[in-house]
């Protein structure tokens, strides 16, 4: 049976390779270069030496001439380029750069006539830490002493950093790549070395095979002193491949692809398409990159010590090698056509990486845990400035700003309603279908949609452009009555958000599923425009609203409702708990619930919830304690938090060893520990610094991570010095992101400017040292961040890439609800920052005035609650910097 399916996928494999490709309509696609000039392949042989200043290239591109013209206009970036033939007769020719447009003109020796051409060109460019593009990545071996590699990261725009080329993801082109470089070096990009050969300067030049063609952000080298771990699998060459020391703890990631390979074999119908895979861990990189044929990620995803690893580690890991391989299919085979169809990679992606997970790891429990997904997705969506998952990019650097919650995380739930709408099969199929037609070439959303439709014969293309096409999401209003003994449930929805989008009138298609509690049929319906009235069974019934992992909506019963749920809320199902108190808080930052209503339900939560609801429940926790930091009612809420979960700890504690170790109660275990500890709880905090104290913890890795914030934020000045220390001299890939994280919890002024001045240094990896300033600011800091970054502005700016700019910016206002210093950032974006960069900085500007006006709502009515004197202003809360001691 495995060898008559095999057979059958190569011979899929095989068809979509040597098949006409599907001819989009590239004149219509959006774009900054001319659709008549279409390149059809780059002979690109590169300089490149890591511990070099500056690289060198030169090319000769192929392309086909579409109508008659005196110039030619390419991408190239922080590029010296000359172009040296024409059609194989050497000659010069004046090369224009705009380094506003990021583009050459060359312009032409004489008008050039429709048909076939070959253009050379050769250039220079300079080799920094900027991250995108052919960048330098530092790091430490084991020994202590620092080495540097080259690797690339060209998502979207960073291609043109590397080399003069037709930058955008339409243009589908092979690349034929040479490296030439010290021989001591390893060189890896996305296809199979063809050929090696010494050089009589002492260098070496490798040459790959020639790529399928694809589009140019998926352009991969990598140049180090590398170590592998290899296999091949089901005819494949796979390598994990590291910095010196660490290839022995890769055995995880390499297991994780087996069973993903096989598994994406199965559910797309369709071969991985090249030779090999190859997965590289880059030392300080933030997350991954799905190069066709070289997968970057970051260190802590494909490196993992098999003996201290903890399940949270092990869950990104799997969903991340997913996410990226899932790309191979959906993104590289099949690409999106312009960056207003981003979404359709990395929705997808995302989505996929679950599934995988879900399927081939059922004891994570993975679709519980979509909760935490699903609420990220909707709180960016719930502003004024969201915006659609499927949005207008109106240039290639306005991309950067589609990277983000709404395409990922609201996306992926799409893409779950609509196997909802559609059944598993028939998005199944209709995936295959689209891959099929469309291999090797680009598509969009509707094309999506057209091959969804036709395999299932479903209108596909309303119900999703209703989601894909508009920002925001509803509230459904439900309103339960009985009249004669029979149930009557009135439903009708507007749209959930803050500030102008608030309660607006505006509706989705709502799949609902109606479920009696005493486990009678379920009711389908699906609540559109117009309002629904039904009559049901009689009212003891008592129906709700039966939750789906993909709800992209809050649910806000009525009064009475709501009470009678209360009422009975321990015989409600674990998955309608860990809804209603979700929504119940969401409705309360909108003034449509109030926060005693939360407090009720947290109340009310069974000790032996699910670790699903827990879960949710610590969610809500932490998200009040944010809101209420600095505030009179942040010490009583903490001391409530105290005394929900310390009866949740100790029934944790008494669980079998077998039931302990299950994932999602061992992450269960570490949360609410680490809640507790930073909380207040002595016991947590003496256990923290006892951790720390030891030369091994004795705690499994989980729970080690999140004693590490409680103990940075009751840190003495002693204690947190030694915090610092440690962090420095940290080689152990699993824990550099938990010491960025613990450094931020700083307890003092003084500490955070000590964490400050670290993420000018290169003593931690550089994601995590360009992320402290906005975790600082989440837990407080706000405008000590800000001062910061106005100090160090030139510094700042000067080594960042062009997708972190914005960042610097905008990350003082993490978490935060002060409106004066928005205002502040507000203008400084306004005169520092380009139209393309300033979206996000909104974006962040509306949280804050959310926090704002979501803090105004509760803070009365919470410090009633808590039965403490409230000092919040009426008006518009702002939130002033003190100093602070306890960091509790």
């Amino acid at each position: 049976m495995f060898l008559r399916r095999l057979g059958g996928l190569i011979g899929l494999s095989l068809t979509l390779c040597c098949g006409t490709a599907y001819a989009f309509k590239l004149d219509q696609v959006p774009g900054a270069l001319s659709r008549s000039v279409v390149p059809i392949d780059y002979r690109v042989e590169l300089d490149a030496d890591p511990y070099a200043d500056q690289f060198s290239g030169r090319q000769t591109v192929r392309f086909d001439l579409r109508r008659a013209t005196n110039e030619i206009v390419l991408h190239a970036d922080a590029l010296t380029v000359r172009a040296d033939s024409l059609d194989g007769v050497a000659l010069t020719m004046p090369v224009e750069a705009d380094a506003q447009a990021q583009t050459i003109t060359i312009r032409l020796p004489r008008k050039l006539q429709p048909g076939r051409h070959t253009i050379g060109l050769s250039w220079q460019g300079a080799l920094d830490e900027n991250g995108e593009g052919l960048y330098v990545a530092r790091y430490l071996t084991p020994a202590g002493s620092e080495k540097r590699m080259l690797v690339t990261d060209m998502e979207p725009i960073g291609t043109r950093r590397m080399m003069p080329l037709f930058d955008e993801p339409a243009f589908r082109a092979r690349f034929d790549i040479s490296v030439r470089t010290p021989a001591r070096f390893t060189v890896l990009g996305n296809m199979p070395q063809a050929s090696e050969r010494s050089l009589p300067d002492g260098r070496k030049e490798v040459r790959f095979m020639p790529t399928p063609k694809m589009a140019s952000y998926l352009v991969a080298l990598a140049i180090g002193e590398f170590e592998a771990a290899r296999a091949t699998h089901d005819g494949i060459e796979l390598a994990i491949w590291t910095t010196e020391g660490l290839s022995q703890h890769t055995g995880y990631a390499l297991a994780v692809t087996w069973q993903v390979l096989d598994y994406y074999h199965q559910w797309f119908g369709i071969r991985y398409p090249l030779p090999k895979l190859d997965q590289l861990a880059v030392p300080g990189k933030r997350g991954a990159m799905e190069n066709w044929g070289l997968i970057t990620y970051g260190e802590p995803l494909l490196v993992l010590d098999p003996d201290l690893a903890g399940h949270s580690q092990r869950e990104g890991s799997f969903t991340t090698i997913a996410h990226e391989i899932a790309h191979q299919w959906f993104g590289n085979l099949v690409t999106m056509a312009w960056w207003d169809d981003l979404w359709l990679n990395e929705a997808f992606a995302e989505w996929m990486g679950v599934k995988a997970a879900r399927e081939l790891n059922p004891e994570w429990r993975a679709l519980d845990t979509l909760g935490k997904e699903r609420d990220k997705a909707m709180r960016d969506d719930a502003l004024p400035t969201a915006k659609p998952i499927a949005r207008p990019v109106a240039s290639d650097r306005a991309a950067f700003d589609s990277f983000d919650a709404t395409t990922y995380n609201k996306g992926h739930m799409v893409i779950g309603l609509l196997e909802q709408y559609l059944g598993e099969r028939g998005l199944r199929d209709g995936i295959r279908s689209h891959l099929v037609k469309h291999a090797y070439s680009n598509a969009t959303g509707a094309d999506l949609w057209d091959a969804l439709a036709k395999r299932s014969g479903k209108p596909v293309a309303a119900f999703a452009q209703a989601w894909t096409t508009r920002p925001g999401h509803p509230t459904g209003l439900a309103e339960r009555s009985c009249d004669g003994g029979q149930e009557k449930i009135s439903l009708r929805q507007q749209r959930y958000g803050f500030g102008s989008v608030a309660a607006a009138d505006e509706q989705w298609p709502l799949p609902l599923q109606l479920a009696a509690q005493d486990g009678a049929a379920r009711e389908r319906i699906e609540l559109g425009s117009a309002p629904l009235s039904l009559a049901g069974p009689p009212c003891r019934m008592l129906r709700s609203v039966e939750p789906s992992p993909f709800d992209l909506w809050r649910l806000a019963w009525d009064d009475a409702s709501l009470h009678t749920l209360l009422a009975r809320f321990p015989q409600l199902s674990s998955e309608q708990r860990a809804r209603l108190l979700g929504d119940a808080w969401a409705l309360a930052q909108t003034g449509e619930q109030r926060i005693d209503t939360v407090i009720a339900m947290l109340d009310a939560l069974p000790v032996s919830d699910t670790p699903q609801s827990w879960s949710s429940a610590i969610q809500v926790m932490r998200a009040v304690r944010a809101l209420a930091r600095n505030t009179p009612q942040a010490a009583a809420w903490d001391a409530r938090v105290r005394g929900w979960l310390a009866p949740v700890a100790e029934r944790l504690a008494s669980l079998p060893a077998d039931q302990h170790a299950q994932p999602a109660f061992a992450v269960l275990t570490a949360e609410v520990e680490t809640l507790r500890g930073l909380a207040g709880d002595a016991g947590v905090i003496a256990l923290a610094r006892q951790q720390f104290a030891r030369e091994e913890p004795n705690v499994p890795r989980d729970r080690y991570i999140g004693l590490l914030k409680v103990y940075a934020a009751h840190a003495q000045p002693a204690e947190f010095d030694a915090l610092t220390a440690r962090s420095r001299a940290n080689r152990d890939t699993g824990l550099e992101w938990a010491y960025g994280h613990a450094l931020s919890f700083a307890p003092t002024s003084q500490a955070v400017d000590s964490v400050l001045a670290l993420s000018l240094e290169n003593a931690l990896p550089r994601a995590v040292r360009d992320s402290l300033a906005g975790w600082l600011a989440e837990h407080g800091n706000a405008r000590q961040v800000w001062a910061f970054t106005l100090a160090h502005a030139d510094t700042l700016f000067a080594r960042a890439s062009t997708w972190a700019r914005r960042y610097i910016v905008s990350s003082p206002l993490e978490g935060a609800r002060d409106t004066v210093l928005a205002a502040e950032i507000d203008a400084y974006a306004a005169a520092h920052l380009s139209d393309d960069e300033r979206p996000t900085v909104q974006q962040a500007l509306a949280a804050c005035a959310r926090n704002a006006e979501a803090w105004q709502r509760i803070a009365a009515p919470l410090a009633q609650a808590l039965s403490v004197p409230d000092s919040a202003p009426t008006a518009v809360t702002v939130e002033v910097a003190t100093p602070k001691g306890d960091a509790s």
